[in-house]
C-alpha cells in the first residue's frame, strides 16, 4: 500500500513539473480563513482561488501530525496548484506544529470534514 501511495505522489509531481506555466500571482485570490469544527475547535488556513470563470477542481491539502499549512510541501504545493487553475484550501489541523499534542490524530476527521464542506 505504501508503494502505491508513493507511486501516485511521484506521478503527481511529474505531472505538475511537466506542465510548467509562468507564475500568475495577479490572477489568484488568497484569503486567510478561520473555521470552527463540529466539535468546537477553531482552525486557520489559506484559501487560494484562481480568478477565472470556473476552477478546474478544488483540492484540500492536509499536513501531517506535526506539520502546518505554511512550511515544507504545504508552503509551495497549494500555490503551484492554484497557478494551474485549481482552487486550494490548506488548513492547519488541531495540534499542528511540533508542540505537545492534546488530541488523538483520529480526531482530525472533524477538521478534514470541515475543509471538504468548505470547498464544496
Amino acid at each position: 500500500m505504501r508503494f502505491v501511495k508513493c507511486f501516485f505522489l511521484i506521478c503527481f509531481f511529474i505531472l505538475i513539473g511537466a506542465s510548467q506555466t509562468p507564475r500568475a500571482a495577479e490572477n489568484i485570490d488568497v484569503d486567510l480563513v478561520r473555521l470552527q469544527t463540529e466539535d468546537g475547535v477553531r482552525l486557520t488556513g489559506i484559501l487560494r482561488q484562481p480568478r477565472m470563470a470556473k476552477a478546474k477542481a478544488c483540492v484540500v491539502l492536509i499536513h501531517g501530525y506535526s506539520g502546518n499549512f505554511y512550511s515544507g510541501i504545504m508552503g509551495f504545493l497549494p500555490e503551484t496548484l492554484t497557478d494551474r487553475g485549481f482552487a486550494t484550501l490548506a488548513l492547519n489541523m488541531r495540534d499542528h506544529d511540533r508542540g505537545p499534542k492534546k488530541n488523538r490524530f483520529e480526531e482530525n476527521r472533524y477538521n478534514i470534514a470541515l475543509a471538504v464542506d468548505k470547498m464544496a
